[in-house]
């Protein structure tokens, strides 16, 4: 029982994790779209900076994970 339970967590957290780097990814895209439409701003979102919100985020779901169970 416990091994399948561990199976489908780990089924879960991939496939949140996909669709996660698949919103980002989209989220990214129109913003460059955007970006080449309107012509660069000089205080614009940096792509480091999408990297580093995407790694937080990440690591705030893991604690969350990891205080409910």
């Amino acid at each position: 029982m416990k091994r399948s339970e561990a199976g489908r967590t780990i089924l879960i957290g991939a496939a949140s994790g996909a669709l996660v780097g698949v919103l980002l990814a989209v989220l990214y895209g129109r913003w460059q779209q955007q970006r080449r439409i309107e012509g660069a701003r000089p205080k614009s979102i940096q792509p480091a900076q999408v990297v580093r919100l995407g790694t937080s985020l990440v690591a705030v779901v893991r604690q969350i994970a990891e205080l409910l169970s």
